[in-house]
């Protein structure tokens, strides 16, 4: 799912009569059914009076980008972001910022308080480790990129070691797989590693310290990229047994490479955390249906909504009257087409039918799901996996009920919940994958 953009600042204002404005604030963001991002803005000032800040929105990243203060002086602050036609308006009073976030034509109210708003993130590992780290390049020839990443090695790890592939879901991410201040891709890592198994992680193309061009890049692309960290891993001769583990999109490549010899990648093993596992078209008409209900629409609006998807997806229905739709609907149904023109990931996912890849697998697969997932419905694309897989095809599928499409135990579902959620992936799923991995070793 495509991460909502909200970003922010360095800050400049005139030394004049100020508010004590130092040190940092946050607020929660409201966006309506789309739920809520948190803002933080860290203020300091120098000797001179002059002043610096940075605005972040950790429910997405860690990343700080500049914009520029307008105007500051003992009661108020103005704040322009011109990198995403932002703008923060706020009086100061009472130990408190309150005012108005601006994007798009849009207002939103925002209230700031002191603090980094931060919440808490116990299972991200913090060094010293009990494992080597290596920071890795390793190029794609059919690409022509180079792609950064992490290999953690298990103490006496040997040439029997099995070694584990990490792959992102949809949109561009960090090797941690970065995603409301959760560091997901690092908890498995470091889970792994503890327990005798290697893992390599790395930066999507064109994102962190990798090379490329992944604005433009298909799921295909992706793979690509995934199947030369494959061949990568085995030229090392360091390891045993190469598995691929990929979180939604990533699950997707991951059957890709398991069942399409010409990616040249053949996993001896691979395992899908929420992966994408029926047509992309279905996937995103059902990820639309899901999230409306959850947001309060009702069943007639979400069915009207998801037909009109179909048709402009491609399908063959008759013509569907959105007239009753809500206004906010009905503009993003006439916006649909123009960014499905623009995107080439969308048009070549709409078209992924993962089925002849998953009929063609003959090593050992895991895939998990969990019942509150909303972008990847747990009950279809586990039970198409397991319909299409070979008769003779190892299989180990487990539902986990009340976890989120992150795999943490949730209220709804909802992406929202994913911040406000302490922990990052559910003990119970790092170790069924420890176990299963252990077992393919015992056979």
């Amino acid at each position: 799912m495509k991460k909502l953009i909200l970003t922010c600042t360095a800050i400049m204002c005139a030394a004049c009569a100020m508010a004590d404005v130092s040190g940092s604030w946050w607020g929660k963001l409201s966006l309506g059914v789309r739920g809520s991002l948190r803002i933080v803005l860290n203020i300091e000032t120098d000797a001179d009076g002059s002043m610096t800040a940075t605005m972040q929105s950790p429910d997405q990243s860690e990343r700080l980008i500049p914009a520029t203060v307008d105007f500051c002086d003992a009661d108020s602050i103005a704040v322009t972001i011109d990198a995403v036609g932002a703008s923060y308006r706020a009086r100061v009073a009472g130990g408190r910022m309150s005012g108005t976030f601006s994007q798009a034509g849009r207002e939103y109210p925002l209230e700031m308080l002191p603090g980094d708003g931060a919440y808490a993130r116990p299972q991200t590992p913090q060094p010293p480790f009990d494992y080597a780290v290596e920071e890795v390049t390793f190029s794609n020839p059919a690409a022509g990129n180079t792609l950064a990443g992490t290999l953690c090695i298990p103490r006496g790890a040997d040439c029997n070691t099995p070694v584990l592939l990490l792959v992102t879901g949809s949109g561009l991410q960090n090797r941690d797989e970065e995603l409301a201040g959760h560091r997901p891709f690092a908890v498995i890592a470091d889970h792994l590693a503890r327990n005798g198994i290697a893992s390599l992680r790395y930066d999507d193309r064109g994102f962190g310290e990798s090379t490329g061009n992944g604005s433009s890049a298909t799921t295909s692309d992706f793979a690509s990229d995934a199947a030369a960290a494959v061949t990568w891993l085995r030229s090392l001769d360091r390891f045993g047994s190469v598995g691929v583990l990929g979180h939604s999109e990533g699950g997707t490549i991951a059957v890709m490479l398991a069942g399409n010899p010409e990616y040249g990648a053949n996993p001896d093993f691979i395992i899908s955390l929420a992966g994408g596992l029926i047509p992309g078209r279905e996937i995103l008409v059902s990820q639309n249906r899901r999230m409306l209900m959850l947001s309060g629409c009702t069943a007639d609006i979400a069915d009207t909504y998801c037909a009109a998807l179909e048709n402009i997806w491609g399908g063959n229905g008759a013509p569907v009257d959105i007239s009753k739709l809500p206004d906010g609907l009905r503009a993003n149904l006439l916006v649909i087409p123009m960014h499905t023109s623009k995107s080439p990931w969308t048009k070549a996912f709409l078209e992924l039918d993962p089925a002849k890849y998953i009929s063609a697998i003959e090593c050992p697969v895991m895939a998990l799901n969990g019942t509150l997932d909303c972008q990847i419905d747990a009950g279809e694309n586990l039970s198409a996996l397991d319909r299409g897989l070979p008769a003779s095809t190892p299989r180990h599928i487990v539902t986990y009920d009340g976890l989120n499409h992150l795999f943490q135990p949730a209220i709804t579902g909802m992406p929202d919940e994913y911040s406000p959620i302490s922990t990052t992936i559910a003990p119970e799923v790092l170790d069924d994958i420890t176990l299963w991995i252990r077992s393919l070793s015992a056979r």
